[in-house]
């Protein structure tokens, strides 16, 4: 955990408007050319930041699990 992911900024982000979803494994939350317009807080499970490179080969970026945000690198 970074410094920026403290308890007090998930407490927070949890008091804000927010909507819920559940991904099957594969499936993309968001893709690289969509615009900024969430942030994203794993309540449960993993999510994996994976850039794809010309070759068709995965890079993880960032392993995202339970009480973690989705943040710095996908911005």
């Amino acid at each position: 955990m970074i410094i920026i992911m403290s308890d007090d900024l998930i407490g927070a982000l949890r008091g804000l408007t927010a909507r819920s979803c559940q991904l099957s494994a594969g499936e993309y939350l968001f893709r690289w050319d969509d615009p900024v317009a969430s942030i994203f807080l794993v309540e449960s499970g993993e999510v994996h930041l994976v850039r794809f490179q010309y070759e068709a080969s995965a890079l993880v970026l960032q392993r995202v699990g339970a009480g973690q945000v989705a943040a710095e690198a996908s911005l």
